[in-house]
């Protein structure tokens, strides 16, 4: 038995590769934060209006929801063919890399006044798509770190990772715009090609038997079989992104501007995002001893019950307790979803489902700000509640119906 393989039996997780993805986890959430921090002002110098930063963000949403099943499937169709998809992640990458250090370059060398202005937001855009290159295929290792239930265990130190580094917008924001954009956007482009590196050294390292073979000689169903799955993950990316924008980015800091008196929004919101990444690790614990299915489920359930009653709970202690509780329900939600593509498809399709799932929320970022422009004008507290509420048990739905498609498709493959 090989050292990997040997590895992956005695702790359920292949550490060795899942730290190569736990960088790309990190540089990916990093390049987002400054991304956030600093485009704005960017934009403005070079005589953008802020509305412009809005439809950029609106526009790489949109590329990003056809993007990610497609990159998903490409890496699907390399590893096939290649038994690694290793090469197309470190390709995008460097591509991510170079355009993200061209972003600020624009900035520093480009005059606002003339024609090269446009280079900006069309940096931003070939950026955009560029992570859309690497993200779902990199991800779709995963399932090379473990297998079955323990996938969430795995996944939720990817899911602490990102959401840590997240919290730094809101809590840290002042401090990282302190650095400048062209020290803070290189930073971050070494931060992907350091990522690369160590992905490819880990990845070599773990001997053909533990990967690359398994791929090739498992038994490779046709992409018409698992067509139901594919809809219902681009489904369920929809359901969810709709229920977290609205709990997290609506209901939640209208819920502590009204009941907890003089709130740091600001802070509020980076505890949040912090509680989120904290709780995926008992989440993650939880799902690899009672099942990820029924525990993601169950988030999505008593997060919808826990919205319900926050429209009648009052007062600071009451506020926070339920806020806590809705957090550890959400985090098991977020930290169930990837696990449970990558389950519901075949190794063979891993890329795919998490493309798949992956555009659903892409598509949700994208539409969401077209519906509503001015969601905290158009949208009551109540309407909030009740629409993330009908999303979430909506998407316990969907996760008992793939779960049971899940249970079809291998009985069809033993047979």
């Amino acid at each position: 038995m090989s050292q990997g393989r040997a590895a992956l039996l005695a702790s359920g997780v292949e550490w060795r590769l899942l730290s190569g993805l736990v960088a790309i986890q990190a540089a990916i959430s990093l390049a987002w934060v400054v991304y956030n921090i600093y485009m704005p002002d960017l934009l403005k110098q070079f005589g953008f209006d802020p509305a412009f930063g809005l439809t950029l963000l609106t526009i790489e949403n949109f590329i990003a929801a056809f993007m990610e099943p497609i990159m998903g499937g490409l890496s699907d169709r390399q590893k096939q063919n290649l038994g690694s998809s290793v090469p197309l992640i470190v390709a995008g990458i460097i591509f991510a890399s170079a355009f993200f250090m061209a972003i600020p370059a624009v900035t520093i060398f480009g005059n606002p006044q003339s024609m090269v202005r446009w280079l900006l937001p069309a940096f931003a855009l070939v950026w955009a798509t560029a992570m859309a290159i690497f993200r779902s295929p990199a991800i779709a290792l995963l399932g090379q770190c473990a297998r079955g239930s323990n996938l969430a265990q795995a996944f939720s130190v990817l899911t602490l990772t990102g959401g840590a580094i997240g919290a730094l917008k809101p809590l840290a924001d002042r401090f990282i715009f302190s650095f400048g954009a062209a020290t803070a956007f290189t930073v971050s482009s070494l931060a992907f090609l350091a990522a690369a590196t160590l992905l490819r050294f880990v990845k070599s390292s773990i001997p053909t038997s533990d990967a690359a073979t398994r791929n090739r000689t498992e038994s490779c169903p046709s992409l018409q079989t698992i067509v139901p799955q594919l809809l219902l993950l681009g489904l369920l990316g929809i359901s969810i992104a709709w229920s977290m924008r609205l709990a997290i980015g609506e209901t939640l800091p209208r819920l502590i501007q009204l009941e907890i008196a003089g709130a740091n929004l600001q802070l509020w919101m980076g505890a949040i995002a912090i509680g989120l990444a904290v709780f995926a690790i008992p989440a993650g614990w939880l799902a690899a001893k009672l099942g990820n299915e029924l525990v993601t489920a169950s988030g999505c359930l008593g997060a919808a019950l826990l919205l319900g009653l926050m429209s009648i709970v009052h007062g600071a202690i009451a506020t926070i307790v339920s806020i806590a509780l809705l957090l550890a329900c959400l985090s098991a939600v977020i930290n169930g979803t990837i696990p449970l593509a990558l389950t519901a498809t075949p190794k063979s399709w891993n890329g795919l489902g998490v493309g798949i799932y992956y555009g659903g929320t892409a598509a949700v970022a994208s539409i969401f700000s077209l519906i509503f422009p001015l969601p905290e004008r158009t949208i009551a507290f109540s309407s909030s509640i009740t629409m993330a509420a009908i999303a979430l048990m909506g998407s316990a739905i969907v996760i008992a119906i793939v779960n049971r498609l899940k249970s079809l498709l291998q009985e069809q493959l033993v047979l």
